[in-house]
């Protein structure tokens, strides 16, 4: 659900129409944070058990963050790849 969403259901409920509008506002803002924090990322384990990259998801953005303590020079290796990675994305895709 995205925060838009979120942000509608709280409003519609019974806790937030008995506040002032200012009280309002700041118990909307407080709910929205609350819950996005709560978010918790997905560790990508490899085949063999190698804890090499954190996944996590916040709005419209999705974050991969590689450990080059567990997987030295995966990061790089992704990076290098990303223009074919992109192509191989697009061709399966297509909409044409």
């Amino acid at each position: 659900m995205g925060a838009r969403a979120r942000a509608i259901e709280i409003a519609a409920g019974p806790s937030l129409a008995a506040l002032e509008t200012d009280a309002r506002f700041e118990t909307l803002m407080r709910s929205l944070r609350a819950q996005s924090i709560r978010g918790r990322p997905e560790i990508w384990v490899s085949d063999d058990g190698t804890h090499a990259a954190r996944i996590s998801r916040a709005g419209k953005k999705l974050t991969l963050v590689f450990d080059d303590r567990t997987a030295p020079r995966f990061g790089d290796f992704i990076r290098q790849r990303l223009g074919s990675l992109y192509a191989e994305y697009k061709a399966e895709n297509s909409t044409s």
